[in-house]
């Protein structure tokens, strides 16, 4: 799949489906194994049928891995969900992928504060 979110219809998409994910995260804690999760970015396809959610999960979380795995087996509820919050004709396919951006902050403070 190949993203490229430069035109307004793409980036609108994207932001409507990342407040909605977030308020679906919200309400139903349950899908994440209480978990606190971010979504840090949604990135939609040319033609609005797919979108990659970027997820950020606690550093203290030891189980990433498996709560993107339940996230993307709970992907069709959370679609059903995301449909009474959005005025959408047709909802994406959502994919979701760990966001190591926050990751790669931390270690990189910590290494020019060890300096």
């Amino acid at each position: 799949m190949i993203y490229k979110s430069e035109n307004f219809r793409n980036l609108k998409v994207a932001s409507v489906l990342n407040r909605a994910v977030s308020k679906v995260l919200m309400q139903d804690i349950y899908l994440v194994s209480s978990h606190l999760v971010t979504v840090s970015k949604v990135e939609v396809s040319n033609d609005i049928r797919n979108a990659t959610v970027f997820i950020v999960v606690p550093q203290n979380c030891s189980n990433k891995e498996d709560i993107i795995q339940k996230l993307n087996d709970s992907s069709y509820f959370i679609r059903k969900e995301i449909f009474s919050y959005v005025d959408l004709r047709y909802i994406p396919r959502l994919y979701f992928k760990l966001d190591h951006c926050f990751d790669n902050l931390v270690r990189i403070n910590q290494i020019l504060e060890s300096q």
